[in-house]
């Protein structure tokens, strides 16, 4: 699941390389964790269950935290472009 997470993210960003690779994933992995925890349902539910309408929102948002996290250790300023 991770690495499904890991294109998605990349591609808010509009990120090619792989460098920050392992630091993002650490961010999606914190990410489900929290979300998991959240809706009070098992650790690693997420890695073998299909993930919700509402999963799914959540994990969008997710992602854009994670673009926005590593925008700034960039600094790039801008969530957009």
């Amino acid at each position: 699941m991770t690495d499904r997470l890991l294109e998605k993210v990349k591609q808010n960003l509009i990120l090619e390389h792989s460098e920050d690779d392992a630091l993002l994933e650490q961010y999606i992995t914190a990410s489900v964790s929290y979300a998991e925890s959240y809706q009070h349902i098992d650790e690693g539910y997420y890695s073998t269950h299909a993930i919700s309408t509402k999963a799914e929102m959540a994990q969008r948002a997710d992602s854009l935290l994670t673009a926005q996290t590593h925008r700034l250790r960039c600094g790039t300023r801008s969530i957009y472009f």
